[in-house]
């Protein structure tokens, strides 16, 4: 049988009436339990939405329609709500487990262990109500193991691993901001930029965020649209000052910098340009385009910005090229090495190459197994060997860098 919308919801004159407001309320409220059983989560809203209106102080139609916005995933509103219901009705406890709930849904764990302690205190003599929300405690607890192991993989720099994990837990916590940023950043690193894209994009459409959070979605959004662009119509080496290309000064901040870019790469895109344009001016906007754009990438990132600033030329700096004596023995200081220093890195290369063998062959027994065991069991560790070294090599270029400047100084 075919379920009536709201619209086709008949009243009598005398629910239309002052004395009939509360009577209204409940067939309406009623309406909306069938709406709900029906799966027809946002007709229920609106069925509640209006009882409520009509009788603001009935802390079941605050429940019925957090319910219903659970279930259409507005944890906020949801929240919200539950709350509502337990300032009206103090004995509702099923409110904070609702509330609870809602707030593990957002990522807000600590809050969401306040309102399942709230049960615990203040009905201690309800069994139900303590075990219900001893059973949430529980999951919670191993919610938050599984969080702290996302952090662990992603200051690791194990960006397969620490994805893998929150994918493992996303439909435990689908809107938190904070592990879908760890997310972003994890896929950026592995150049799986069209997943950022959608990842952000899904935020700025779901998330309630605050103007900082917003910036910083946009923020990496950029920066993930920077690079696939980069990538798609080909890149090369930034010829003059990155920060005169964006027109920022050297102490600009983050949001700064992805507003300038914005404005010019929404100026110099090839493919939106609102007039037509010849194939040597597209030629000339693509060579600007590309140019304004790996300026981005670099002064959008922090370490890359740090290496650009002591003297690093762009190609090296945008290089993902494993260096492995650079690697152990250090790399060489910008922008020209003294004499002294230059044999000093010679003979720590030469060392390498003359003892990798005999180390190599000695720890075989080692290494070996352990390659093999991770190969078989983590799909993406080289991706992430790869990760580490490369991240590994741009620390050591920094700290030479660093390193020479301490040495000029004194």
């Amino acid at each position: 049988m075919r379920t009536p919308t709201p619209s086709e919801f008949s009243f009598t004159q005398r629910e239309k009436t002052m004395p009939g407001r509360k009577n209204k309320a409940i067939k309406l409220n009623n309406e909306g339990n069938v709406m709900y059983r029906n799966e027809m989560f946002d007709v229920a809203v609106e069925c509640y939405t209006k009882a409520i209106e009509l009788n603001p102080g009935n802390s079941s139609f605050y429940g019925n329609r957090g319910q219903a916005y659970f279930r259409r995933f507005m944890y906020e509103e949801a929240v919200n709500d539950a709350l509502m219901a337990v300032k009206l009705d103090p004995g509702f406890w099923k409110g904070f487990i609702r509330a609870g709930k809602g707030m593990l849904k957002l990522g807000r764990l600590e809050e969401a262990e306040a309102y399942f302690m709230e049960v615990k205190k203040y009905t201690t003599e309800d069994e139900e109500a303590v075990t219900v929300a001893e059973y949430e405690l529980e999951g919670l607890a191993i919610l938050k193991e599984k969080v702290d192991w996302v952090h662990v993989k992603f200051a690791s720099r194990e960006y397969y691993s620490a994805t893998e994990a929150i994918l493992a837990i996303e439909e435990s916590i689908p809107q938190s901001y904070e592990l879908k940023m760890i997310l972003c950043e994890c896929n950026y690193q592995r150049k799986q930029y069209s997943s950022v894209l959608k990842t952000t994009s899904a935020m700025k459409k779901d998330f309630h965020l605050t103007s900082e959070q917003h910036q910083n979605v946009v923020t990496i959004e950029m920066k993930a649209f920077a690079a696939l662009s980069s990538a798609r119509l080909g890149g090369g080496v930034v010829e003059g000052d990155l920060y005169e290309l964006l027109g920022v000064g050297k102490d600009a901040t983050a949001e700064e910098i992805s507003v300038s870019y914005t404005s010019l790469a929404l100026k110099y895109h090839p493919e939106r340009q609102t007039v037509y344009v010849s194939d040597r001016e597209k030629e000339d906007l693509t060579k600007k385009f590309l140019t304004v754009t790996q300026a981005f990438i670099i002064l959008s990132d922090d370490t890359l910005k740090a290496l650009y600033d002591h003297g690093y030329p762009t190609d090296v700096i945008l290089s993902d090229d494993i260096d492995l004596p650079a690697t152990f023995c250090g790399i060489l200081p910008p922008p020209s090495p003294t004499f002294p220093q230059y044999l000093t890195y010679k003979l720590k290369q030469a060392t390498f190459w003359a003892c990798s063998p005999l180390t190599a062959t000695a720890t075989c027994p080692v290494w070996f197994p352990f390659c093999v065991r991770n190969a078989v069991t983590t799909p993406g560790w080289v991706e992430e060997i790869k990760h580490k070294l490369l991240s590994h090599k741009r620390d050591n270029m920094l700290e030479a860098a660093l390193a020479a400047e301490h040495r000029k100084k004194a």
